[in-house]
């Protein structure tokens, strides 16, 4: 059995499952994954404006374990 170390907990995950992605009728992309440690993750990026082509929006993640899959992302709040 290995021993702990100071790194335990603070690495990235091996390996994540991505249970589901699909692209809304607003455009946005959206994606569900598991990670090795059991916790789920939701994540959601803007679609592309072509109003705006040097914006690239980002995905973000945010935990929506106990299977509620709901994209209401909180708002910012700017300093």
């Amino acid at each position: 059995m290995p021993e702990g170390n100071t790194f335990d907990g603070m690495m990235a995950p091996g390996e994540s499952e991505l249970v589901d992605r699909w692209q809304a009728a607003d455009g946005s992309s959206n994606m569900v994954i598991n990670t090795p440690n059991g916790e789920t993750l939701c994540g959601r990026a803007e679609a592309w404006n072509p109003m705006q082509p040097l914006l690239e929006h980002l995905m973000m993640f945010r935990s929506c374990g106990g299977g509620k899959r709901t994209f209401s992302m909180a708002a910012r709040e700017l300093p």
